[in-house]
């Protein structure tokens, strides 16, 4: 792939990377130890906590205890 003059080419390889905590957004990471190659870190927010969920899961667990302490009895 070439740059065309922007200096930059786009690539899909895998790679692993060490993030370190509390890189931000749009941040240059190395990607190999002494290599001219970056890795530019995308961020995404987490997805909203839905109270329903959580709700169904308290109820799934509290559940399965009253039937574990029926079969303990």
């Amino acid at each position: 792939m070439s740059c065309r003059g922007s200096g930059e080419t786009k690539m899909r390889e895998s790679a692993e990377v060490v993030v370190p905590p509390g890189t931000a957004d749009g941040e240059r990471l190395p990607l190999r130890n002494g290599s001219h190659e970056v890795v530019v870190v995308r961020v995404l927010a987490a997805p909203p906590d839905q109270a329903f969920v959580r709700y169904v899961a308290e109820l799934g667990l509290v559940v399965a205890l009253v039937f574990l302490w029926l079969l303990l009895r």
